[in-house]
């Protein structure tokens, strides 16, 4: 997500701060950064903020997507979090 509040609520408390500092840490030291989005229910409408935080704040060259598939913690919350 675009938000802490958004990014927070599929990776867990805390983890949009971590994943952003990080970006810019590795960027700073320019260490190449790749970003794969995973596209689910909670997102699906952030996509175009997550786009701009990505490339016109944090300055990533580009990012990729993905859609949110039935492993690790989405098989437990399916429903809730993959597309239909």
């Amino acid at each position: 997500g675009s938000t802490s509040e958004m990014h927070d609520k599929v990776r867990g408390k805390g983890t949009f701060k971590s994943a952003t500092e990080g970006i810019k840490l590795l960027l700073r030291y320019n260490v190449p950064v790749t970003v794969r989005v995973t596209i689910n229910k909670y997102n699906l409408n952030d996509l175009e903020a997550i786009s701009e935080l990505l490339l016109s704040k944090l300055r990533l060259k580009n990012f990729s997507t993905n859609a949110a598939s039935y492993m690790g913690m989405c098989r437990q919350n399916a429903d809730e979090i993959q597309l239909d």
